[in-house]
């Protein structure tokens, strides 16, 4: 029991050492990207997270940049129809 003890205060002091120099921060947004190795679907990589982030997974992600596309397509319209009205055009 002893050497389990041991091994958990030693990965614990590894972890209190650690820095956003240590470890990706995503405080300002981020993209994680790919990455090769075994087991990649399994094994994910650390990452220093902030108050209030939101973390979605890849399904969540690809829908929300989706998303994000479609309101960009409505504003330049809008913003076209409003540059239109405001010349007496519409």
């Amino acid at each position: 029991m002893n050497e389990y003890f041991n091994k958990v205060r030693g990965v614990k002091e590894r972890y209190d050492k650690l820095t956003s120099a240590d470890v990706p921060t995503f405080k300002s947004g981020g993209y994680t990207g790919t990455w090769d190795g075994p087991n990649v679907e399994a094994n994910g990589r650390l990452a220093m997270l902030h108050q209030k982030e939101l973390v979605l997974n890849d399904t969540d992600t690809a829908n929300m940049l989706a998303a994000v596309a479609m309101i960009r397509q409505i504003a330049s319209v809008i913003d076209l129809q409003a540059s239109a009205y405001s010349h007496g055009i519409g």
